[in-house]
């Protein structure tokens, strides 16, 4: 049985080594690289992010990644964005200036209103329980971030509870081939492993 290969985007804004770990720890073939001719051999490619939005997609741009991205994409191939990752698949964000993302998905990142940042664990709530989420309602994930999808609940699959005053966040979306994951996984131990295994198995298996 051929070895799932897994590639993951390296522009200078990941957190590269834990997701590695993590992928290695699961079983795949993990290539990292920000050279478009080792991650084309990718059966799905992962963009993970750390940062802020105009630096990471001038990252992208810099290393001229964004066409082979939007390529990847239309081969039908899975992307799996990861933080500011799953960000960067949006058409814009509030964060800094009018830069535009990848735009794969449609929507603007917002900030969070309740707090600065929103560092720690949280539980998610799966929205379509016939999805392939469906055995993670109500796990905890490790969140980090200030911005988030505030648009069409059409791609969201999951969401998020933060502060004492309850503001939802997007937790998980998904639309076709991409799928894009707020929190953590790579840092949410067992629950997170669980489900790239189970995202990444679907995807290939699709």
């Amino acid at each position: 049985m051929k070895k799932i290969t897994i590639g993951i985007v390296d522009y200078g804004f990941g957190n590269i080594s834990s997701l590695y770990g993590c992928l290695m720890s699961l079983g795949f073939s993990v290539n990292v690289s920000s050279k478009k001719s080792v991650l084309k051999k990718s059966d799905i490619l992962f963009l993970p992010g750390v940062g802020a939005f105009d630096s990471g997609m001038e990252a992208m741009y810099e290393k001229n990644l964004v066409h082979f991205i939007h390529g990847f994409h239309a081969s039908g191939k899975t992307i799996v964005g990861i933080c500011l990752g799953m960000q960067l698949l949006f058409s814009s964000s509030d964060e800094g200036s009018s830069t535009k993302g990848l735009c794969l998905l449609p929507g603007r990142i917002t900030k969070i209103k309740t707090e600065s940042t929103h560092i720690g664990w949280n539980k998610i709530k799966i929205l379509k329980p016939r999805s392939i989420f469906n055995n993670f309602d109500e796990k905890h994930f490790y969140f980090n971030h200030s911005y988030s999808f505030n648009g069409s609940r059409k791609i969201v699959s999951g969401t998020s509870v933060i502060s004492d005053k309850k503001e939802i966040v997007s937790a998980i979306v998904k639309k076709r081939n991409i799928t894009g994951l707020q929190f953590h996984p790579e840092k949410s131990q067992f629950n997170g492993a669980k489900l790239l295994n189970r995202i990444i198995l679907d995807a290939y298996n699709a």
